[in-house]
């Protein structure tokens, strides 16, 4: 049987260029993403397996737990009056929605090849704060210094043209899964 791991952007690192695409080289700088990457190799040495990889980038959607930025912007603009406690805006990411990538995730279990990557992405940039006013309907941000990342790339951009020829597409827009997820808190 066939075997779909879920590893991250977060092994690529700080670009090189974007988009990022599957050849571009593993160079992880936070544990989280050194440890994506050693599963990868591990699984990769596994003898007979048939294994796929599924290097994730941004998922969101609804349901999404507040530990992520944008659910906690969504949150947090619904409980607590004034400004949004955030950390840095002017970065740009590559969001999918969480139901897009679990068809990604299908899509590979039945088509991917064994032992091959793929980047499971948009392939289209969005800034953080656009994605912020769409969450919190305008409301102001207030920086938390503790919740910036000086070492946070600029912009992650993924190259999902792998994935896609496999014939798997985004269907669901930022747009409606950022309301969709504002309509799950407000229910």
């Amino acid at each position: 049987s066939r075997v779909v791991v879920a590893s991250s952007c977060h092994v690529y690192g700080a670009p090189l260029a974007t988009p990022i695409s599957e050849e571009h080289p593993l160079q992880p700088e936070s544990t989280y993403g050194l440890s994506k990457k050693a599963m990868e190799e591990a699984v990769l040495e596994a003898g007979n397996v048939d294994v796929v990889i599924a290097r994730l980038f941004h998922l969101v959607g609804p349901g999404q737990p507040n530990a992520f930025a944008v659910a906690s912007w969504a949150q947090q603009s619904r409980e607590f009056p004034g400004p949004v406690t955030v950390g840095s805006l002017d970065l740009e990411r590559d969001y999918l929605d969480v139901r897009d990538g679990a068809a990604a995730l299908v899509t590979l279990a039945q088509r991917g090849a064994t032992k091959q990557a793929y980047n499971v992405c948009r392939g289209e940039g969005v800034s953080l704060r656009w994605m912020f006013e769409q969450v919190t309907g305008g409301r102001e941000a207030q920086v938390d210094p503790e919740r910036q990342r000086t070492d946070d790339p600029p912009s992650i951009v993924g190259d999902p043209r792998k994935l896609k020829a496999l014939t798997w597409t985004p269907e669901v827009s930022l747009v409606d899964s950022l309301a969709e997820m504002s309509q799950y808190l407000d229910a």
